[in-house]
């Protein structure tokens, strides 16, 4: 056999091996394509039918998430049930700012401890209840003024200034907003209760933006505040306090009175249960008894900062709304007035007059 002839073999038996090995290699390929289809064809335990997985994508639409309303509370409410005789019991107790489920069904009971018939709204807290028409708004979020004498206007406009009753709303006054109700940016609609006063309760009246909250965290430090001022008990009065401080301190609005309030606790008590009048000019009086306190809290049981004699005069920026009656020695007509916050403290009124020098 000569070279060529061999060359020949050999390329020969090459091509002849590589062929086999390329069918035993197309054999395999076809056998692990036939496992694959018969594995993915076979329904796992546990797993729908593809004709159900269709069924499932092509049924019913899912069920999107409703919006939930809530009705605010204005002020201190009772939580009513209505029971087999027809009246209106009350069965908890609702704070300021606290939301429960708006329904807007309005309905009129006797309530039962003086058989009166009132207005109420049908509410949802983890069940059927009512409230008070005069206590609750809504649809509506909470909120709350963060800036003190925030103006009212009866309509979305600069010059609709409210004129008479009720013209501002003081700083710490939780309110219901209606954020849906807003045709300006500047300004938006809300309804408001205020306490210790005899005008009737703000209702959608507008603000300005700037001057309102709607941050969870200022809504609750006001709410402790609230609660605390109507806590008798001392230690849990302190705490309530300590924890609306907390979140004061964290605030973007109301960090700036936490000194006030370590301060002078009462203070914050005071502008969150609106009974404090800030004075946005001042004013000038002068001490009319031949001598007077100055104490550290609007109250005889705080504590005697200095005095001042008659003739003094000094400057305040703020002052009790609530009239107070101070007791007196037998015989002697007791004092009536308000307490003066002045620069040294506070001053009780029955003592002073307007300082002729200055316009109150």
């Amino acid at each position: 056999m000569n070279e060529a002839q061999q060359t020949a073999g050999s390329l020969q038996g090459r091509l002849k091996g590589r062929f086999i090995n390329m069918k035993q290699r197309t054999v395999f390929l076809f056998l692990m394509a036939v496992l694959t289809i018969l594995s993915c064809s076979k329904p796992t335990p546990g797993s729908a039918p593809e004709d159900e997985t269709l069924q499932t994508e092509t049924g019913a639409p899912e069920e999107t998430e409703q919006t939930v309303l809530h009705g605010v509370l204005l002020t201190e409410a009772g939580l009513c049930e209505v029971r087999a005789d027809g009246k209106i019991y009350w069965k908890s107790q609702l704070n300021a700012g606290d939301t429960v489920i708006w329904t807007g069904e309005q309905q009129e009971y006797h309530r039962n401890y003086d058989n009166a018939k009132r207005s109420f709204y049908r509410v949802n807290a983890d069940g059927d209840y009512w409230v008070q028409d005069y206590a609750i708004a809504g649809p509506a979020e909470p909120g709350v003024v963060v800036a003190s004498g925030t103006v009212l206007y009866t309509k979305p406009e600069i010059t609709a200034v409210v004129r008479t009753g009720n013209i501002t709303l003081p700083r710490y006054t939780l309110v219901a907003v209606f954020p849906d109700d807003n045709p300006a940016d500047e300004f938006i609609k809300v309804s408001a209760r205020l306490e210790n006063t005899s005008n009737p309760p703000v209702s959608e009246r507008y603000i300005k933006v700037q001057n309102i909250s709607t941050d969870p965290n200022d809504i609750r430090c006001v709410k402790l505040a609230r609660i605390a001022a109507g806590t008798e008990n001392p230690l849990a009065k302190g705490e309530l306090l300590r924890n609306a401080l907390d979140i004061a301190r964290q605030s973007r609005y109301f960090s700036q009175i936490s000194p006030d309030i370590e301060a002078e606790p009462v203070l914050f008590e005071l502008e969150a249960t609106n009974n404090l009048e800030r004075l946005a000019n001042g004013a000038g009086y002068i001490v009319t008894a031949d001598t007077i306190n100055i104490r550290d809290i609007p109250s005889l049981s705080g504590n005697v900062a200095g005095t001042l004699r008659q003739g003094d005069t000094f400057w305040i920026t703020a002052k009790t709304t609530r009239e107070v009656t101070l007791p007196a020695p037998e015989g002697e007509d007791k004092p009536q007035g308000v307490w003066y916050r002045a620069e040294q403290g506070w001053i009780f009124s029955a003592y002073t007059a307007p300082n002729p020098m200055y316009t109150p």
